[in-house]
């Protein structure tokens, strides 16, 4: 639901995602592992490309880095990714 309403209208996406991590919270489920890295966890703005963050691929062969940038509080998440 949040994703879908991202581009309308942010400050209802962003209270979606509150809402759910304090679900999470408060009858202590996990999120599944792809919902973990969808969201900033500082300000809940949904980090999709263009949208509302900036994603860098650095690295070549077997070692890769993804940096992604909040594009609302400017936070950096980095992510090693190790191919087989």
């Amino acid at each position: 639901m949040a994703i879908i309403e991202y581009k309308s209208d942010k400050e209802f996406s962003k209270n979606c995602i509150k809402i759910a991590t304090a679900i999470k919270r408060k009858y202590n489920l996990k999120f599944p592992s792809w919902f973990k890295n969808l969201y900033c966890k500082k300000c809940y703005n949904i980090l999709l490309p263009d949208l509302g963050a900036k994603i860098r691929i650095i690295g070549k062969g077997r070692n890769l880095k993804i940096i992604t940038t909040c594009l609302d509080c400017k936070r950096v998440i980095r992510k090693e990714i190790t191919r087989r």
